[in-house]
């Protein structure tokens, strides 16, 4: 006797041609193979398999990456602040038109893509920085009105998200994310506001660089710019030199 549990197919095969059909291979074959298209028909193929595996495990939809994001955005921001309302900003660093968006403990950069939604999200307590400075193009060829830019800088980098995924690029690098985020500025006057607020219970250093003789760190001699031009080989730019530090925009 053999031990169906344990013994090798082999052996199952030798046993039954010995024992049921001993003095006919054949049988004994075509035996075998009835039970080996039994077996096979109970077997789903590769792409049935895969249906299957999909009905029981599906993946997430849609609305359950919505209700992560949204999820994730209340724990690390909570309420949105719906006295602000939200800014289309085209920004400079990283480039591209962002929906802005204010929330109790932060702010949100929403981008549509072809791929979906991006979103940046900004926590207060992760800014270490916020420097407001003219735009040197519009100072040299004085415009009357002078757009002003807004420097975020980080305590640790943020990266671009799809729910509580950061967006991994397709040659496998690392995660893209931002030290520091630049854009357009004035906000909104309640926005402005926030941000002044944000800055005195999260002790973000504020820094304001103006044309001047308000601005109280520097001005050139000449135009009285806070700033003045510098080159890199063939590249210009402005060199903005605050209290501690200086900053470059190019």
């Amino acid at each position: 006797m053999i031990d169906l549990i344990t013994c090798s197919a082999k052996d199952l095969a030798l046993y039954i041609k010995e024992h049921r059909f001993p003095h006919n291979a054949s049988e004994a074959a075509s035996f075998l193979q009835e039970a080996v298209s039994t077996v096979s028909s109970n077997v789903p193929s590769p792409t049935q398999s895969s249906i299957l595996k999909a009905t029981a495990t599906p993946s997430p939809t849609a609305h359950d990456n919505d209700m992560n994001i949204k999820r994730y955005i209340e724990q690390n921001l909570g309420d949105p602040q719906t006295h602000i309302p939200d800014q289309f900003v085209s920004c400079i660093s990283p480039r591209g038109k962002y929906q802005f968006s204010f929330h109790k403990n932060g702010m949100i950069l929403l981008k549509q893509t072809s791929n979906g939604s991006q979103r940046i999200i900004i926590t207060y307590k992760n800014i270490q920085h916020m420097i407001q400075f003219p735009k040197s193009d519009d100072c040299r060829q004085k415009k009357k009105m002078i757009q002003k830019l807004g420097l975020l800088v980080f305590h640790n980098p943020v990266s671009l998200m799809v729910g509580e995924d950061t967006i991994l690029p397709s040659n496998g690098s690392k995660p893209k994310s931002f030290s520091q985020i630049c854009l357009p500025w004035p906000l909104e006057d309640n926005a402005e506001i926030e941000l002044q607020k944000a800055s005195k219970i999260y002790s973000i250093k504020w820094t304001q660089c103006f044309n001047g003789p308000q601005n109280v760190f520097f001005q050139s001699d000449h135009d009285k710019f806070p700033f003045v031009s510098c080159y890199h080989g063939v590249n210009t730019g402005s060199l903005y030199p605050l209290q501690s530090g200086l900053l470059f925009f190019k």
